[in-house]
This record gives structure tokens, C-alpha cells and sequence, in this order.
């Protein structure tokens, strides 16, 4: 639940989508693991 939260402020703050979608890559690659 917290990272997701996290995510989403993050994504109303950030300037680039680029960065953002490999920031949500690795979210979501971790998510899978863990």
C-alpha cells in the first residue's frame, strides 16, 4: 500500500515521464520478487 502511495506522488511531482516509467519498472520488478 505505501509504495503505491508513494508512486502516485511521485508521479504528480515528477517532470519526466521517462524517469517515471523506469521508477515504476523497478517498483514493479520488486513487487514480483518480493
Amino acid at each position: 500500500m505505501k509504495e503505491n502511495q508513494t508512486k502516485d506522488n511521485y508521479d504528480d511531482t515528477s517532470p519526466s515521464g521517462g524517469e517515471h516509467k523506469m521508477l515504476l519498472a523497478f517498483l514493479t520488478l520488486m513487487a514480483a520478487i518480493l
